[in-house]
């Protein structure tokens, strides 16, 4: 940067009236101090600071103004608006740098993934056309093209698009991912579960193919081999929607395992749930239906139950079954507490 771009800042950066700042910005774009690129790089340095961001938009203007011509300064605008969320802004420099440059194959990648993002997806398709006329085998822009007619709901269409460009690479893990979400919206989870491991043969620590794979065995009713994959999708998925889906879900399978008389592997989705929602009271009394009479299970039935009543004191149950576990141990004034707090709280409840 400039001696004197650098004195610039500094006498915006000790300015506080909005009046004078945008005087001194307006007043900035007589100077010839500054490049396009320097301009560009003024604003996102302004831009630290929310209250200087609207005045200090007329240096992208005066940006490409200096170089109509450079298809990097509408594109560098364009990743400005974009971060802005100005749609309208960022969409119409995009669309200047690819009249520059209209057989360059990545300005219709970023394009069409943009207006992927931000649910255009009809313009998106149309993007990617125009696109692979000059580079038909962009397997990136089939990929979009792929994006925009999923959800659109053109379903048969998006597998076709992938289906092309697989034959391409078939190793393309972002084509075999997107192909493979097509199959988890149509609920053919039969079809996506190879694809979920075809991915995670190239890319083993995707954690939403894993969130997917746990998905297809779960609706298959496979709870032993979606067991694994929900403990790789909670290890490496941040997203809270997923843990709360996936949490909730090996609840209702514990449940559903209990009730087969499946108990060593209700009591792994048990201790998985637990593990990353330890206050479900339901939960940890349906743990002691899992644990056998031996000595060190009757113990752990026993923490489980106090975790149940420290957490829901009201739950009669808990007090009576701890009750027994005390008798069977010998413990009969402890044992007679929680009897009698039992039936206070049945009466109380009637």
């Amino acid at each position: 940067m400039n001696k004197k771009l650098e004195e610039f800042l500094k006498l915006l950066g000790n300015t506080e009236n909005k009046e004078i700042l945008t005087s001194i910005i307006n007043g900035a774009m007589d100077v010839d101090f500054i490049t396009a690129s320097e301009l560009q790089e003024l604003f996102n340095l302004l831009a630290q600071n929310p209250r200087i961001i609207k005045p200090a938009m007329v240096f992208l203007e005066k940006a490409v103004a200096l170089e109509p011509k450079n298809a990097s300064i509408w594109l560098t605008n364009f990743d400005i608006y974009k971060e802005l969320g100005l749609q309208e802004k960022a969409v119409d420099c995009i669309n200047q740098a690819i009249q520059l440059q209209p057989s360059n194959s990545e300005l219709y990648i970023r394009k069409a993934t943009y207006l992927n993002m931000i649910k255009n997806y009809s313009e998106a398709i149309e993007c990617c056309g125009q696109g692979l006329a000059f580079e038909p085998e962009n397997t990136v822009l089939l990929m979009e093209k792929g994006i925009g007619l999923k959800h659109l709901g053109q379903y048969e269409k998006a597998i076709k698009i992938y289906n092309q460009g697989l034959e391409i690479n078939p190793d393309d893990a972002d084509l075999i991912y997107n192909k493979l979400t097509v199959y988890i919206q149509l609920n053919k989870y039969d079809i996506a579960l190879p694809l979920c491991n075809k991915v995670l043969s190239l890319t083993p620590l995707d954690p939403d193919t894993w969130y997917y794979k746990y998905c297809s065995l779960f609706y298959l009713k496979r709870y032993e081999d979606a067991f694994p994959c929900a403990v790789k999708t909670l290890e490496l998925n941040n997203r809270s929607q997923v843990k709360r889906h996936l949490l909730s879900d090996s609840h209702s399978i514990a449940i559903d395992l209990v009730d087969k008389q499946q108990y060593n592997l209700a009591l792994n989705y048990l201790n998985l749930h637990l593990k990353y929602n330890p206050d479900n009271a339901d939960a940890w009394y349906l743990k002691i239906f899992c644990l056998g009479p031996e000595k060190e299970e009757s113990e752990e039935i026993l923490l489980c139950l106090s975790k149940v009543i420290e957490l829901d004191p009201n739950k009669v149950a808990a007090w009576f079954n701890r009750g027994m576990i005390l008798t069977q141990k010998g413990e009969y004034e402890e044992a007679f507490t929680c009897f009698q707090t039992a039936q206070q709280k049945l009466t109380a409840f009637g």
